[in-house]
């Protein structure tokens, strides 16, 4: 499927730039977080990815704890309040739709891909409110979105599909991620004669917990993506997440092996998460609790085998890392603030993993 633009860029390109492989996996906690906050010991995908030669950034935070905020932010490399159209006034905490997919659409950093001559190319979530369609190619499976989904699940048709199919939704982005990871094994095999851009986003192990083998409740289509603490109570709520996660775990680092193995040294592979998991309870949260929603996972394999990112990096300044490392640029990191969904602000977290082992 055709994005926004139509035509790969036509600029002159470095044949020596490396491929950018950036793996977003949706709502995946920083190792500290989803020990404490989830009581997760199984294996950790940090171990996976450090055998494969990825150099974890351990105190890595998002300076937003939602998708919608953090991906323009991300593209554009700057805070919101420094993007367009909000550099004129604060950004609201819960923008207008057609404000964030300006934004995300309108990127700086595709700007930039453009000018060296990248060819660019999205892998689709699910999330139709943050596609990434201002690329070259945009690849979407057939599976149901989350417009899709909450719309179903407001008609009459939605308690009979669950009824004849209780793990519909959940089939729906289980098989999603399956068809992410094929076709971003594909797109290792298929070098090009330009540079590549992939954006790969795995809607896991957000909710909704569709790798979990505990029995469970059935959660509504229409808030499939939710989390659902009513329905579940907070021990099965965390079990069905822990399953989750170890079996996301699994998934993808199969997928990032054989990306690994094939374009081998030559290329800059990212893989983070765009936020943490929301607590249990939104009530009154303690500074660790809060923390956890921006806490990330972070990890970067490059040519040189240099580090990438600091142990303390932000989501904000991963692509303005990358271009300033391999494309020429000196954009300088943003402020260390954060951000909730809910308009609250936070001007420091203070809490790091480091915190604790005390």
């Amino acid at each position: 499927i055709t994005g926004f633009s139509g035509d790969a860029s036509a600029a002159d390109f470095d044949p020596a730039a490396p491929d950018v492989w950036l793996v977003l996996l949706d709502g995946y906690p920083r190792a500290d977080a989803l020990a404490r906050d989830w009581d997760y010991s199984g294996p950790a995908i940090e171990d996976g990815l450090e055998d494969l030669g990825f150099v974890v950034a351990e105190d890595a935070r998002s300076n937003y704890n939602t998708t919608k905020l953090t991906l323009p932010a991300l593209f554009n490399m700057a805070l919101l309040k420094d993007v367009e159209p909000w550099s004129d006034y604060e950004p609201p905490a819960d923008a207008p739709a057609g404000e964030r997919s300006t934004a995300l659409q309108r990127s700086r950093a595709f700007d930039l891909l453009r000018e060296h001559g990248y060819r660019t190319t999205s892998i689709g979530a699910g999330y139709a409110h943050v596609n990434l369609r201002a690329v070259d190619e945009f690849i979407d499976t057939r599976t149901a979105d989350t417009v899709e989904l909450h719309l179903l699940g407001m008609t009459v048709l939605g308690p009979l599909v669950q009824w004849l199919r209780p793990e519909f939704a959940e089939g729906q982005v289980a098989q999603r991620v399956e068809d992410n990871r094929a076709t971003l094994e594909r797109l290792a095999d298929e070098p090009g004669e330009r540079p590549h851009f992939v954006f790969a986003h795995f809607p896991a192990p957000h909710p909704p917990y569709a790798f979990a083998s505990v029995e469970r409740p059935v959660v509504p289509l229409s808030t499939t993506f939710e989390y659902q603490p009513e329905l579940f109570g907070e021990d099965l709520m965390k079990q069905a997440y822990r399953e989750n996660v170890a079996t996301t775990n699994e998934l993808v680092l199969e997928s990032l092996a054989h990306v690994v193995e094939t374009v081998g040294d030559e290329a800059v592979i990212v893989v983070m998460s765009d936020h943490g998991a929301r607590p249990y309870s939104q009530d009154e949260l303690t500074l660790e609790q809060a923390d956890g929603q921006f806490a990330i996972l972070l990890a970067a394999r490059t040519p040189d085998g240099e580090v990438l990112f600091a142990d303390d990096a932000l989501a904000t300044d991963v692509f303005s890392a990358v271009a300033n490392r391999y494309l020429g640029t000196d954009i300088p990191p943003v402020e260390r603030i954060f951000e909730g969904r809910d308009g609250i602000r936070y001007p420091c977290l203070l809490y790091t993993s480091d915190a604790a082992d005390d």
